[in-house]
């Protein structure tokens, strides 16, 4: 029982540690269908315990620096409802709505002090709110309305080092979303609708138009995450239509055709690489997760096969994707040769991207 007394700390020195990592209560606010916490108390937080990792002290020559940050929300539903009374009858726990943000690169001019090695790990993402409430599309400009209102009155962090004064200013970008907060944030009707440029299905093939950037909805950024999984489930219905060689699917016969081979594809892929593709989940969702697309394209020949897709398109395409989400400086010029002006030997032209 007494093994290892002396290495681990008590019970006693880890709970006085967890509250120093932790805001006064005073910024905290806990309702019964909400908790939340001031996001200038968060990030002075976050900024102080940066300040005092033994590394950072050791190479913090100036006065002033910049922390920049990521944040974003998104909702789930589905989850239990409980045997527990709300004093507002309308409120349920069956939604949740998560406001958070990930500390990534502490700055001392153009000079990285720290850089977050797991840039979409849970282990670095913080709270903002937690929201008993459904996803929906005034709801989340509401609530985000609330979030810029804070952002815009930040003021820097004064952190103590070795007796030493610095100041941290916070420079936080919205990238943290999905396609649905994005149109939401930018008022898009249609999913099927590109809330940057307004190209719709009709128009995205016709290669001589021109597509205007918003410049402003550009700092939404990339979701690599969502890249990969996108990119899988576009190849993956052009499979289902090889056959009828049409994107719409009209009429019994060709829904028929269409239906089978999407069975007799998603059956493949259970039997030889144990993914389930395609698949809806109870309340949410489906099993068309990132794990089951990098698979997808990590395996291109089994995946050819399957799928009766060019072995070189899905190749490409993870080339793609793997740039995109490498945190590596792209020669953009190089990128988008390879992207939209090379043609494989067996002729498939690949599909066009922007670069931006």
């Amino acid at each position: 029982m007494k093994a290892g007394h002396q290495v681990y700390p008590s019970f006693y020195s880890l709970s006085k540690s967890k509250a120093s990592c932790c805001p006064s209560d005073e910024h905290i606010s806990v309702t019964e269908s909400r908790a939340e916490i001031k996001l200038q108390a968060i990030l002075d937080k976050t900024a102080e315990r940066l300040a005092q990792d033994e590394v950072i002290r050791s190479v913090l020559p100036r006065s002033y620096y910049t922390l920049i940050s990521k944040w974003g929300c998104d909702g789930s539903s589905g989850h239990s409802t409980y045997k527990q009374r709300f004093e507002n009858t309308n409120a349920t726990d069956e939604f949740l709505f998560v406001y958070s943000f990930v500390p990534l690169r502490l700055l001392d001019g153009e000079t990285v002090i720290w850089q977050n090695p797991r840039l979409s790990s849970t282990l670095y993402c913080r709270p903002i709110k937690f929201i008993f409430a459904k996803e929906t599309n005034e709801f989340t400009k509401d609530e985000t309305s609330k979030i810029l209102d804070e952002v815009s009155q930040l003021l820097p962090t004064l952190c103590n080092v070795d007796g030493s004064q610095i100041s941290v200013k916070h420079d936080l970008l919205l990238t943290m979303t999905d396609g649905k907060v994005c149109n939401a944030l930018t008022d898009t009707r249609s999913t099927q609708k590109c809330y940057i440029c307004g190209a719709t299905p009709s128009t995205m093939n016709e290669e001589s138009r021109e597509y205007p950037s918003n410049k402003e909805r550009l700092a939404f950024g990339l979701s690599t995450l969502h890249a990969w999984i996108r990119t899988f489930e576009c190849l993956l219905h052009i499979s289902y239509r090889l056959e009828i060689k049409k994107w719409q699917v009209r009429g019994d016969d060709d829904k028929a055709i269409v239906k089978q081979r999407s069975k007799e594809i998603q059956k493949l892929f259970k039997d030889r690489m144990g993914l389930i593709v395609d698949k809806p989940k109870p309340g949410y969702g489906n099993t068309n997760d990132g794990n089951t697309a990098r698979r997808f394209f990590s395996k291109a020949e089994l995946s050819s096969e399957i799928t009766g897709l060019d072995v070189t398109l899905i190749r490409r395409f993870h080339v793609i994707l793997r740039t995109l989400s490498s945190g590596y400086d792209i020669i953009c010029l190089e990128f988008e040769k390879f992207s939209v002006n090379d043609t494989p030997g067996n002729g498939h032209v690949l599909p066009r991207i922007q670069i931006f």
